[in-house]
């Protein structure tokens, strides 16, 4: 075999097993993008396993604990942010994102990854979502309630959507609430929400949408 044709097959081995190994790492996301609707994923933690993964799919972008009230320290591991707390209370964390800032203007399905202490029916948790062109500039974009999981990782979806405008260079999510002992964040992940929907259309077979409410999100 001669050398060129070698070099361009050991090209397209090593694509393909970037490829699959992109798809590991966002396979676990509770929604799919598209390289036309990519997802948002606001990833936590000093070496979460998505940071350097390149996909047209997906938007990463890493965070860091903006400020804390309330709580006993902050912890940092690889792939997760912890808020700690002795026993049972109330307090509070934000969350501050660094994003590019020509995200599409569109309503986005807010989602959250954590796990945290105490009873969920009495530790449901508000969740804040404000961006801006600068951090001075932030506006509140929505006001979630969310109810945990307990001590099982599960991503929970807000009921309402939130907005983001195309020149949004900071995202912050600001979280409180009741718990017992800590709260521990992972990730973060906005969707348009077509990407919900149950089927997808096509050109030559597009779908037919028929909405309710007054102010829809779709």
């Amino acid at each position: 075999m001669k050398p060129l044709p070698l070099f361009f097959l050991t090209l397209q081995t090593v694509l393909a097993g970037l490829s699959v190994a992109n798809a590991d790492v966002f396979r676990g996301l509770p929604i799919q993008g598209t390289a036309e609707r990519p997802v948002l994923l606001l990833e936590l933690g000093s070496e979460p396993p998505s940071v350097g993964v390149e996909d047209k799919t997906t938007r990463l972008f890493t965070g860091v604990v903006d400020t804390h009230e309330g709580d006993a320290s902050i912890q940092t591991g690889k792939d997760e942010i912890s808020s700690l707390h002795p026993g049972f209370g109330r307090w509070m964390v934000n969350f501050r994102f660094n994003v590019k800032p020509d995200l599409p203007a569109k309503p986005y399905i807010f989602w959250a990854r954590w796990r945290q202490g105490g009873d969920p029916n009495v530790c449901v948790q508000t969740f804040e979502v404000w961006a801006g062109s600068g951090p001075s500039r932030l506006e509140l974009r929505g006001t979630l309630s969310m109810k945990p999981k307990g001590w099982d990782y599960a991503w929970i979806a807000a009921e309402l959507p939130v907005s983001l405008k195309a020149d949004d260079a900071v995202i912050e999510v600001r979280d409180s609430g009741a718990g017992h002992d800590a709260k521990v964040f992972d990730a973060f992940l906005l969707a348009q929400p077509l990407l919900a929907l149950p089927t997808r259309g096509a050109a030559d077979r597009p779908l037919m949408l028929l909405v309710l409410g007054n102010a829809p999100a779709l």
